[in-house]
């Protein structure tokens, strides 16, 4: 489990009318302003929900994972996402059914917003799912993330009727400490799991070991390891709530069996207010 882990790799809004007549979201303001402007606004919200599509590529393995998930803000501040492994069967979260996604829940994870981050409050373990964990798919987790970070935004000017598309990239050094800080966040979670907190002295040594091992490997391929993230982030024009936040990641490292490699995460997630 370990080996898998690491190989992956508005209240605004009510202040404003809707911010239509208030004059924040207008042409004149600039790329920086809009971003800036939509996460202080989103984070302002009492309640909705979102719905992702996900899929990872390991170039070494010559295979693609597919995954679903989806999530919904309560009360401000408590987020509950679930991921979904597709199959032929029925889907019982309307949001993916209202994409056309059957699948197998196999995991249910609980949040909270806290010190300007959110907080896991639940064990992700599952024996069934080895898809990323939901705390790197936290596509609020992710815009807040990014939100102090060095990068780039664009104005797209592919944009349909009535929104705002921003390309925004990361600076190189920005998105390789950003995701390492994800991952490192998912080893430490590990031992947060019933298996290992549970285990009798002789059997937690041992992951303790195995654990050990996972995390020195995650830090040397870290180490050479390039790595590049754009997003695209499509706004509302009158109401500045996001519509869209589609992604891309990529990592080239050097695998466990010493050989170049590259691992690419695309990842899509709509939002309903």
């Amino acid at each position: 489990m370990i080996k898998k882990m690491v190989l992956p790799a508005l209240l605004l809004l009510g202040l404003c009318g809707g911010l239509t007549g208030c004059g924040m979201f207008q042409d004149s303001k600039s790329p920086e302003e809009w971003f800036s402007q939509t996460i202080t606004g989103l984070a302002g919200i009492d309640s909705f929900s979102f719905s992702g599509l996900a899929s990872v590529r390991a170039q070494d393995q010559g295979q693609v994972q597919n995954f679903a998930y989806t999530g919904r803000l309560t009360g401000h501040d408590q987020l509950t996402m679930e991921s979904v492994i597709p199959t032929g069967e029925a889907v019982q979260t309307t949001g993916l059914q209202a994409r056309g996604i059957t699948g197998k829940t196999v995991k249910v994870t609980n949040f909270r917003r806290q010190d300007g981050g959110w907080v896991r409050l639940s064990s992700e373990a599952n024996p069934e799912d080895n898809s990323p964990s939901l705390t790197r798919l936290n596509p609020l987790q992710q815009l807040d993330g990014i939100h102090g970070l060095p990068k780039s935004i664009k104005v797209e000017s592919s944009a349909g009727r009535g929104t705002k598309v921003l390309r925004i990239e990361l600076e190189s050094s920005s998105a390789k400490d950003f995701l390492a800080k994800q991952l490192e966040s998912e080893m430490e979670g590990l031992r947060k799991q019933p298996g290992y907190s549970h285990a009798q002295s002789g059997q937690k040594q041992k992951l303790q070991t195995l654990w050990n091992q996972g995390d020195k490997q995650l830090r040397q391929m870290l180490n050479d390891a390039q790595v590049s993230t754009v997003y695209h982030l499509t706004i509302n024009r009158k109401s500045g709530f996001p519509v869209r936040l589609t992604s891309e990641s990529a990592i080239d490292y050097i695998n466990l069996d010493g050989a170049q490699t590259r691992e690419t995460m695309v990842n899509d997630v709509s939002f309903q207010p």
